[in-house]
């Protein structure tokens, strides 16, 4: 975008990206449990936080979310004004979005709720990206005793991926030295 023929740089919170990943059986839980995962991360930085939770109902959505938008404002001083989902029913409810718990949350939270374009990767590739890393950086070569060890391995790698992990679109900093930068 152009702004007076300048270019216009996205601001920390400007946007983020809000997106559900099922590792189903990608995440060899011994006990037999089952787990999904909800994720936020900041367009700007990459800077990325999420839960697990029990299964993809609305409100399980909801609050796994709350929980990553508290946790990015409390630790990085990150509110976001626009937050881009798939256009997912779980996420999603245009006819009737004062009764569907994550667009009243954002409402609540004077968040502007943005849609993906479907299929229109770049819209909410970055997210995306989040979770092939996720995959292949954690749950393809670990095995976890529980849903509690996997829970535990997430956030750490959550720590590393903010922290100590550089990332190729951020020109080798870390989320963290990006945000520093701003």
């Amino acid at each position: 975008m152009q702004s007076n023929g300048r270019p216009v740089v996205p601001r920390i919170s400007e946007l983020g990206f809000l997106d559900t990943y099922s590792p189903g059986d990608r995440a060899i839980i011994r006990n037999g449990g089952r787990c999904h995962m909800v994720a936020v991360m900041d367009e700007q930085t990459r800077l990325a936080w999420g839960e697990i939770i029990d299964d993809l109902e609305r409100l399980s959505i909801m609050f796994g979310a709350l929980r990553t938008f508290n946790f990015l404002n409390l630790q990085y001083n990150i509110r976001f004004s626009a937050v881009m989902t798939d256009e997912k029913p779980e996420m999603a409810c245009r006819d009737d979005a004062y009764r569907h718990p994550v667009e009243r949350m954002m409402t609540e939270l004077s968040i502007e709720h943005r849609y993906a374009r479907r299929p229109v990767f770049r819209d909410n590739g970055k997210i995306k990206r989040l979770w092939r890393t996720v995959y292949d950086e954690l749950l393809d070569i670990n095995s976890f005793a529980s849903v509690d060890e996997l829970r535990l391995a997430f956030h750490e790698f959550l720590v590393y991926y903010n922290a100590v992990r550089p990332h190729q679109a951020l020109e080798y900093l870390t989320p963290i030295k990006a945000l520093e930068s701003l």
